[in-house]
């Protein structure tokens, strides 16, 4: 299996998006992930962010597959994430 992957979608104008930045950075760092930082203002991270028909940021996906919008709580991100593992 590939290394769990956090993806982390952001914009530089969003002003909840450092919030969801530090939760993602402390879970990917606990939890020996890989996290990927995507701005959508980018043209890379349109593309990404249109592939997963992401409306609003901050916006995580967990290993491709589980979705998590908003700012999630340490705790959400960690349990989402361990439940996307299993299902892998």
């Amino acid at each position: 299996m590939d290394k769990p992957v956090i993806e982390l979608f952001y914009s530089p104008l969003c002003p909840t998006c450092p919030q969801a930045k530090d939760i993602a950075r402390e879970v990917a760092e606990a939890e020996g992930v890989f996290l990927e930082e995507i701005n959508v203002l980018s043209d890379e991270g349109r593309r990404r962010s249109e592939s997963y028909n992401i409306k609003g940021v901050p916006y995580i996906v967990l290993n491709g597959r589980r979705h998590i919008s908003g700012v999630p709580s340490r705790e959400r991100l960690e349990s989402s994430l361990r439940e996307s593992m299993e299902s892998a």
